[in-house]
């Protein structure tokens, strides 16, 4: 509707890595054969990996919304828009840390077959560990996919927790939250779970038992509540679409085509570079490439949003709660 990017318009062509490495591999490789020019993606970190170094080796520019591991980003010719999973794991410890002192013993379920989740929970673990009034009580699952956590629990609920750190997908998180409402667990009765922006879409996930969500935090970039611009009329406009709440998965990718944009058109006016539609992939990344650590950009995810040479964002957080289904800003 705008015209384009310099009267050249978009096209956006698709595949689904189903969040896995080959698969993504494989999407990418289908994407470039179709035409691909730039690649706004991948939606997780595993995934992220898998592509870097093809997506290097064809200096493809590569903005990932959601793919937090660093290694997603370890070449030049990748940013991303979201936390990385250090920063989202050091965050949430020191939020607890700092506001919630009556929390002592701290349970943390993690994956240990996902990079995403491994990443937020070392660097969690390293905050906690510089309190030692706060013992942290660790339990493990082996995928995204698994179901029962009945040991879980059972651990949690035997060292009588007080709060319990989710650095997992909102998938895995579900059936957890589920296990460990249950009258089984008196000690887990009322525990705060936290999570980070894997956690965005627990409410929808859990249905019919979305108020076993109540109370949860998240630690997180986006919240669907603000009513200040842009992110009021992004939500107005995603839920008449869609006739749901955007996620922070929703936000990550909805910034990042304006962060394309912003960086295309700096290159042109203030750099004095040209493209148009025939431009290769290659010409087209190194153009981003020396433009996206000049723009600052204002977004759903935050504001005077920078970049530095190895694709970093700035670092921005904001807790959330979940209150009768909705995000309340903390």
């Amino acid at each position: 509707e705008d015209g384009g990017i310099n009267g050249i318009q978009l096209e956006l062509i698709f595949e689904d890595d189903e969040a896995t490495g080959e698969k993504a591999l494989n999407a990418y490789n289908v994407l470039k054969d179709a035409g691909m020019q730039l690649l706004i993606g991948t939606v997780t970190s595993g995934s992220g990996v898998a592509i870097s170094e093809k997506a290097h080796e064809d200096n493809m520019f590569v903005l990932s919304p959601s793919g937090s591991d660093p290694d997603v980003i370890k070449y030049d010719n990748a940013f991303r828009v979201c936390l990385e999973d250090p920063a989202q794991g050091r965050l949430a410890a020191e939020y607890i840390l700092e506001n919630m002192p009556e929390v002592k013993k701290i349970g943390m379920l993690s994956c240990s077959g996902t990079d995403y989740s491994k990443g937020i929970a070392s660097a969690f673990r390293e905050v906690i560990a510089t309190d030692s009034s706060v013992t942290l009580v660790e339990q493990t699952f082996q995928s995204d996919t698994d179901s029962n956590f009945t040991a879980q629990a059972q651990n949690f609920n035997s060292d009588d927790v007080d709060l319990i750190f989710l650095p997992i997908y909102y998938q895995a998180a579900a059936f957890f939250i589920r296990e460990a409402s249950k009258s089984a667990y008196p000690n887990l009765e009322g525990v705060t779970f936290i999570g980070g922006d894997g956690l965005d879409g627990i409410v929808k996930e859990l249905g019919a038992d979305s108020d076993l969500a109540e109370g949860v935090l998240l630690v997180t970039l986006f919240s669907a509540t603000l009513q200040t611009e842009p992110t009021k009329s992004f939500v107005d406009s995603y839920v008449a679409k869609y006739g749901a709440t955007p996620s922070q998965f929703a936000a990550d990718a909805y910034d990042a085509v304006y962060i394309v944009r912003d960086a295309l058109e700096y290159a042109v006016a203030e750099q004095g570079k040209d493209f148009d539609a025939s431009t290769s992939a290659s010409e087209l990344c190194d153009i981003l490439k020396g433009a996206m650590t000049e723009i600052s950009f204002d977004g759903v995810t935050g504001e005077g949003i920078t970049w530095t040479k190895d694709g970093v964002p700035t670092d921005r957080i904001r807790v959330v709660k979940i209150e009768n289904g909705a995000y309340v800003d903390l």
